[in-house]
C-alpha cells in the first residue's frame, strides 16, 4: 500500500470515532509526527455547540501534548468534494506553517494538499 493510501484510509477509519450527535458530519483525521501518528474524529456535545471539537485540532493537541511537531495532517469528511478546514482548525495550524495537510473525498478519488500558511494566508499573529 502506498505511503498516501495508508494515511487515506487512517483517516477514514478515524471517521469511526466520530461522536456527530447534532450534526450527524462525520470526520476523520490522521496525523504524522516523527515515529509517532495519531487518530481522532471529531466530536460534539449534546447540549452546547461550545464542546465541539473538530478532529483535526483533536490530533495536533494530541501531539502537542507529547511535545513534538506535526509533519502531515490527512482530512476524510463524507463529503463527495474535499472539505477544507474550519476558520478554528486553520488558524491553530497556523502555529506550524510548513505543515502539510491533504483533505480527501469521502472515496479518496479527490484530494487537495496545501500547507497550513495556504490554508491561512493572512493570519493573526
Amino acid at each position: 500500500m502506498l505511503r498516501e493510501d495508508y494515511a487515506y484510509h487512517e483517516a477514514s477509519r478515524a471517521k469511526n470515532f466520530s461522536n456527530p450527535c447534532n450534526s450527524g458530519y462525520k470526520v476523520g483525521a490522521y496525523l504524522e509526527a516523527h515515529n509517532s501518528q495519531y487518530f481522532a474524529g471529531n466530536i460534539e456535545h449534546p447540549n452546547t455547540s461550545l464542546g465541539t471539537m473538530c478532529a483535526e485540532r483533536l490530533v495536533l493537541m494530541q501531539c502537542q501534548g507529547d511535545k513534538l511537531t506535526p509533519k502531515e495532517l490527512h482530512i476524510v469528511s463524507d463529503n463527495k468534494l474535499p472539505v477544507f478546514p474550519c476558520g478554528v482548525c486553520r488558524q491553530y495550524m497556523s502555529a506550524w506553517p510548513r505543515l502539510r495537510v491533504t483533505v480527501y473525498s469521502a472515496d479518496g478519488n479527490k484530494k487537495v494538499t496545501k500547507t497550513a500558511s495556504q490554508l491561512l494566508p493572512n493570519q493573526y499573529k
